[in-house]
């Protein structure tokens, strides 16, 4: 597993590549000259030109994963979440153009977030832990300032690198340089790293793309279950959001709740309902209608995670 890290470059990765690379420069020209002289020759350039690729993927891509490592592991230090978040879906560079103008906007978002975490930093943690946060906000601020534009630094080379990794590929239309899998999510407050899980993914991506609000929130949990009508729902849960989403034709979000708002959560015949406190405003009474018995203890499990009674 060492061998395939990304902190290391995925070593094994590279010398694989490089392997392939030799072998086809060696393997496309005797195949073709079995055909003929023409494509003796066509298997020469194919060849070469394999191995051209394969030293650029494999070079360069080693840039990319070490750099791109550092830049996360500067981002941890600082404890920002939705920062993380980011990192983790982010585009992929399709050539070196594009590689060098996201490493470049990395670069200057990391300044911005720097700066604007010296103030804003502070604020936020007096509001959730008073006195104590408010100091612990200082410290997050200064390390920010550091740490964030020197992260962006080392996109613009682990971004570029990438770009220039992937150029061939978009020249030749290769399909294995497009994306396979969506983004692997981290979950809860301390960005805890998970097995990949394609329907939490599919769920994120989806709202994602209604809004990028949902790129600030950590995600926990998500299951899909189907009503008494038989309609597919999935509920989704935030560390400050709950969620039900309709699956199918026409998927959409009936309805959203900041999960510090619900009072009391209680198993009905029907499913789940979820009471908002009449103190606080914003909430109506929600019902998750799941009718799989199963479902309803692990959904009610998971619900006691997020939301504070």
């Amino acid at each position: 597993m060492v061998g395939y890290s990304d902190f290391l470059g995925n070593p094994v990765g590279l010398v694989s590549g490089l392997g392939t690379g030799v072998v086809d420069l060696f393997y496309e020209p005797v195949a073709g000259a079995v055909k003929g002289p023409i494509s003796a020759g066509k298997g020469v350039l194919k060849g070469t030109g394999s191995l051209i690729q394969h030293t650029v993927e494999g070079t360069f891509g080693t840039v990319s994963k070490i750099t791109g490592s550092m830049a996360t592991g500067l981002t941890m230090l600082t404890n920002d979440k939705a920062t993380l978040r980011e990192r983790h879906a982010a585009r992929k560079p399709k050539n070196v153009i594009e590689g060098v103008g996201l490493g470049v906007a990395s670069l200057f978002k990391g300044i911005g977030k720097g700066v604007v975490g010296i103030v804003a930093d502070p604020i936020m943690g007096a509001k959730k832990g008073g006195g104590k946060g408010f100091f612990t906000g200082i410290l997050k601020g200064i390390g920010g300032l550091v740490t964030k534009p020197v992260a962006g630094a080392l996109d613009v080379a682990g971004k570029t690198a990438e770009g220039i990794k992937n150029t061939p590929g978009s020249l030749i239309g290769n399909k294995d340089a497009k994306r396979s899998r969506q983004p692997r999510l981290l979950y809860g407050t301390n960005s805890v790293v998970k097995p990949y899980n394609k329907d939490d993914c599919a769920v994120m991506k989806y709202l994602m793309n209604k809004s990028n609000k949902y790129a600030k929130e950590q995600f926990v949990f998500q299951q899909a279950f189907k009503d008494h009508k038989e309609t597919i729902m999935c509920l989704v849960l935030f560390t400050g959001l709950v969620l039900l989403i309709k699956l199918g034709r026409g998927v959409s979000i009936i309805w959203e709740t900041e999960s510090s708002l619900i009072s009391q959560i209680q198993v009905t015949d029907t499913g789940i309902m979820l009471y908002g406190d009449r103190n606080k405003k914003g909430l109506n009474n929600f019902m998750i209608p799941c009718t799989n018995k199963d479902y309803i203890i692990k959904i009610y499990e998971m619900l006691h995670t997020v939301v504070i009674i």
